[in-house]
């Protein structure tokens, strides 16, 4: 599939929504998951205080090992469970801090699944058969998901370094590695710091056109907040197959010109 130098954000766009045809169902299940599983891990602290706090010191007793050895039978209240902790000074905000810790850790074990939908996307992209269970795809390799990981925190520690010496050097930085994932995802054998390399490689001369195919999303972005959400069932997956692909043309110009 070669399509040329030339190409606008409405072409990225169109492929995308060709790509979707007869797949919509698929795409918009799976962002759906996804979706669901990433406001589990950002709005963790708050489901948290949702809770009735004995049965949620009872689920956290059990997962940390803490039962009530009076009686096995007997649910863990918020008294016995943060007793505990005696050793503690300050047991209410020991407990936050292991909501806190808790937090992080679901984040980071949902990094693969955002590689498994740039992974569905492609293969969107490229006509070939998806599946839902695309986006746990790179669950089933232990190495690929600690590698997904380890790209995305350091991805991130680069982008905030260059941003410290201005907001605009960090966001360059950000676009210059945004086709790392896809990277990885398409050579699992590749090292951490050799995908992030090639993406800034491969992006040169094409930031401009990355930058504009965000913007060019932004009524989509106000016809989502205006819908309440409900819009970004179908918006999610339009935006992320145009960005897969951006990310095949410009890795079949780099192809033809390496």
């Amino acid at each position: 599939m070669y399509w040329g130098n030339d190409l606008r954000s409405s072409d990225f766009r169109k492929e995308g929504r060709e790509a979707l045809k007869g797949n919509w169902v698929k795409a918009v299940i799976a962002f759906i998951i996804l979706n669901i599983l990433t406001s589990i891990s950002d709005n963790f602290d708050r489901i948290y205080k949702t809770f009735n706090t004995k049965d949620f010191m009872n689920l956290l007793g059990a997962l940390t090992g803490f039962s009530n050895q009076n009686n096995a039978n007997e649910s863990v209240d918020f008294k016995y469970f943060t007793n505990q902790f005696s050793d503690f000074p300050n047991n209410i905000q020991f407990v936050d801090l292991q909501i806190f810790l808790l937090s992080i850790l679901v984040g980071v074990l949902l990094i693969p699944l955002t590689f498994g939908t740039a992974y569905f996307c492609i293969k969107l992209i490229r006509r070939e058969t998806v599946e839902v269970s695309d986006v746990f795809s790179v669950y089933q390799s232990y190495n690929l998901s600690l590698k997904a990981i380890l790209n995305t925190i350091t991805v991130g520690i680069l982008v905030f370094l260059w941003s410290l010496l201005l907001i605009i050097p960090g966001i360059i930085k950000g676009i210059s590695y945004a086709l790392t994932k896809y990277i990885i995802i398409d050579n699992h054998d590749i090292k951490n710091l050799e995908a992030i390399h090639l993406s800034s490689k491969m992006m040169d001369g094409y930031k401009w056109k990355y930058f504009k195919l965000h913007v060019s999303f932004i009524g989509w972005y106000i016809l989502g907040a205006l819908t309440f959400g409900i819009g970004f069932i179908w918006i999610t997956p339009y935006i992320e197959t145009s960005f897969a692909a951006f990310y095949q043309h410009v890795k079949e110009q780099y192809e033809v010109q390496n």
